[in-house]
């Protein structure tokens, strides 16, 4: 398509068109998206070509790229790079460096990038806080994560359902169950949010851990009401529960329904 737009004459004026830098940008995020990196040298050839230079949204693409593949140190020499080319990182630019370092396990170094965002005055959005608290979760400090998710909460900001399940999984891990409910009932207050299946098991799972199978059960019948069918570890959940405080008679139970559920 890119060719025959490009390299032959318009039939209305006869001229050839001519691609600006959002075209390139267009096509190297279709190969972006679709994990084609190959097709980012032939694109940026192009542009070398027509002379087209780079702005924010083509290095964030590029970014991304090497973000995504584990890359975070060329990442961080394409931010250089524009730096040095003048170019004013944007809040995309910013969240794709920040989301690189969380995934990468080097917080500390989204946190500084975080700290900058902030004094360049660019206003952080919701990915901002997602990717951080994510990244929190990932070097498992729960307490930073949720002061993230306070500052968050500031700025009117609340958390998608996937990054629910990674604090409250974090927030288990370090024996704090009962915050973790918190937390759920309190995104529960907001009307577009939808806890997840997977929510619930983390919940589920901690409560028997800490010997609460009470909250546990109430929790797994608050689960199914959303449609949530118990899978095998809900039930393992339960069975280590009552192990622990000798109810066999459950325990066996529990094995049975196990059994037939997995015919």
């Amino acid at each position: 398509m890119y060719h025959q737009i490009y390299t032959h004459p318009s039939p209305r004026s006869n001229h050839l068109l001519l691609p600006t830098v959002h075209t390139f940008n267009s096509l190297l995020l279709a190969f972006h998206r679709e994990g084609k990196c190959d097709g980012f040298k032939i694109v940026l050839q192009e542009m070398g070509k027509y002379s087209c230079k780079h702005n924010v949204c083509t290095y964030s693409i590029m970014m991304a790229e090497y973000c995504n593949g584990g890359h975070v140190e060329k990442a961080r020499a394409l931010w250089d790079e524009m730096i040095q080319e003048g170019i004013q990182p944007d809040v995309t630019a910013y969240n794709t460096m920040i989301g690189g370092y969380c995934h990468s396990g080097e917080v500390g170094m989204a946190e500084e990038m975080f700290k900058n965002m902030l004094m360049g005055e660019i206003d952080p959005s919701a990915t901002t806080y997602e990717w951080l608290v994510r990244g929190h979760c990932m070097s498992r400090d729960a307490e930073a994560a949720m002061l993230v998710r306070a500052d968050m909460k500031r700025r009117g900001f609340g958390l998608a359902p996937e990054a629910i399940e990674e604090l409250l999984d974090g927030l288990c891990q370090n024996g704090r169950v009962e915050d973790g409910l918190g937390v759920l009932r309190e995104e529960m207050k907001r009307e577009e949010f939808v806890p997840t299946r997977r929510s619930y098991e983390v919940l589920i799972r901690g409560f028997c851990g800490e010997g609460e199978v009470e909250v546990a059960i109430r929790l797994q019948a608050e689960m199914a009401g959303k449609g949530f069918n118990a899978g095998s570890e809900v039930y393992h959940a339960f069975i280590s529960a009552y192990e622990k405080s000798e109810n066999y008679e459950m325990v066996e139970k529990l094995r049975k329904e196990m059994a037939v559920m997995d015919t």
